[in-house]
């Protein structure tokens, strides 16, 4: 009898999951539409290309949508670890909007994360806090510098949609990544923090190259 009741929860609490999925996925579908061509993965954001080491066919899903009037885009890849268990694949999650103003590129990636790893080398912030979080990578000394003293680096710490995630201000883009699949991550929040941080750059205040 237990056995039964036990079975009957276990197919319960499945059905209830198969159904919180699907809902998820008409919300997405309502909002995100399946590109029509390819979207270019490799050019539009070369510093995350070299973690496909070349495989282009890891690039899973592509995503056009809309959000606050901005076109974005999201894509599903696949990344290799690289810390313990190296050499398992990870479905990661990246939401692209534009940059307003084109300029150097700057990225910041989860602190302990292998998947980041084949990248170059990180450097300190200087600031306490983000560094506890996020490690950094950058083109451009003077843009980093001026970037991290607006203060929207520091923003990340409290904003509760950057757990986890790693930044990209790209020469032309903005991109947000966290591991997971398109149709579990909520994609909108994402291109809702990228929009933010776009909006508190001053932009003519920073360097451009």
């Amino acid at each position: 009898m237990l056995v039964a009741v036990l079975l009957g929860v276990l197919v319960l609490a499945g059905l209830v999951v198969a159904l919180v999925v699907r809902a998820r996925r008409r919300r997405l579908a309502a909002r995100w539409r399946l590109a029509a061509q390819d979207q270019g993965f490799p050019l539009l954001l070369p510093q995350l290309a070299r973690l496909l080491e070349g495989e282009q066919q890891r690039v899973r899903a592509q995503l056009v949508g809309q959000r606050r009037g901005v076109s974005v885009l999201a894509f599903e890849v696949l990344f290799r670890t690289t810390g313990p268990g190296s050499g398992a694949y990870v479905p990661h999650v990246v939401v692209v909007a534009p940059r307003p103003v084109p300029g150097p590129w700057l990225l910041l990636t989860p602190r302990g994360d292998g998947v980041w790893q084949p990248l170059d080398e990180p450097v300190d912030t200087g600031d306490p806090l983000l560094d506890a979080r996020f490690q950094l990578r950058r083109l451009h000394p003077g843009f980093a510098a001026a970037w991290l003293a607006t203060g929207v680096g520091r923003s990340l710490v409290a904003d509760p949609r950057a757990a986890g995630a790693a930044i990209l201000f790209g020469e032309h883009t903005v991109a947000a990544v966290v591991p997971g699949t398109a149709a579990l991550t909520p994609l909108d929040q994402l291109a809702d923090l990228l929009l933010d941080l776009c909006a508190r750059v001053p932009w003519p205040a920073l360097p451009r190259g």
